[in-house]
């Protein structure tokens, strides 16, 4: 059974990852319906991201992290969602 991983990102906004972006969201897409990441959002006026990933470990969630065409541009946190959690999530994608 996988964890939950909780990916806290923050980013420098520049032309590249402007640029990026719609790569990005087709990559998450394709993630969700694989059900590897619950729920992605990005508040690009605030520079920030979470991401929700099912995965065995943190080397998971890493390989996950790095697959994407923004990876370059994140500085990441990712913390393990208590387990009491994990009923609660919600896709909003």
């Amino acid at each position: 059974m996988y964890q939950k991983y909780v990916v806290s990102i923050n980013f420098d906004l520049c032309l590249g990852y402007v640029l990026d972006i719609p790569y990005n969201k087709q990559y998450m897409v394709k993630l969700i319906a694989d059900d590897v990441v619950v729920s992605y959002a990005e508040d690009v006026s605030q520079q920030q991201a979470t991401i929700i990933i099912n995965a065995n470990d943190i080397a998971a969630v890493n390989a996950v992290i790095k697959g994407s065409p923004l990876a370059q541009y994140w500085q990441c946190q990712i913390s393990e969602m208590p387990a009491e959690n994990t009923e609660n999530t919600t896709n909003l994608a």
